[in-house]
């Protein structure tokens, strides 16, 4: 095992052992999981100091328990390009909770963010643009949810703009 993680997981384990669940070093990857009202707090000391020196922000995702009073576990990855050092931070979240937005440390978690809300329906406060990313404005519901119905939501299907001897089977495109 590296001792560069060990060393690392020590560390967080010393300084913010209040706000750290679990920790756990699997497949050369150390995942942390935080309680979620320390996210950014955790997220900052990754980033800016300079034992960690988390500074790319690799994804954000989640993953949906949906028999679980916390419903969702959001998963942070970060990159420490000086240290070569990969970390996974996950925090489990209720699904009405809105989540602190790290665009302010992370601007690339923008995209990020809107991605885990379009797709799960998980809101993150101050975040500068919480809009669809993936799916169509007028689209219903949030289709990684366990929940949603794998045919989807089906949109009724107008025939009403074909002449009357057409029929949809008959519509050919005319030159």
């Amino acid at each position: 095992m590296d001792e560069s993680l060990k060393d690392l997981n020590e560390f967080l384990l010393s300084n913010c052992s209040e706000d750290i669940i679990s920790s756990v070093i699997e497949h050369n990857h150390l995942t942390i999981t935080i309680v979620f009202s320390s996210l950014e707090k955790i997220t900052s000391l990754m980033k800016i100091n300079n034992v960690c020196q988390f500074r790319t922000l690799i994804d954000i995702t989640a993953i949906d328990y949906p028999e679980q009073e916390e419903r969702f576990c959001l998963v942070y990855h970060y990159l420490s390009m000086q240290q070569n050092i990969r970390i996974r931070i996950k925090s489990f979240v209720k699904e009405e909770q809105i989540v602190p937005s790290i665009t302010n440390l992370f601007p690339s978690a923008n995209w990020f963010e809107r991605e885990v809300f379009d797709m799960y329906g998980i809101l993150f406060s101050n975040h500068p643009d919480m809009r669809r990313i993936l799916t169509d404005y007028g689209f219903q519901g949030h289709p990684l949810r366990k929940d949603f119905p794998t045919t989807g939501y089906l949109e009724p299907v107008s025939y009403t703009h074909l002449r009357a001897h057409e029929t949809p089977e008959h519509r050919v495109c005319r030159r």
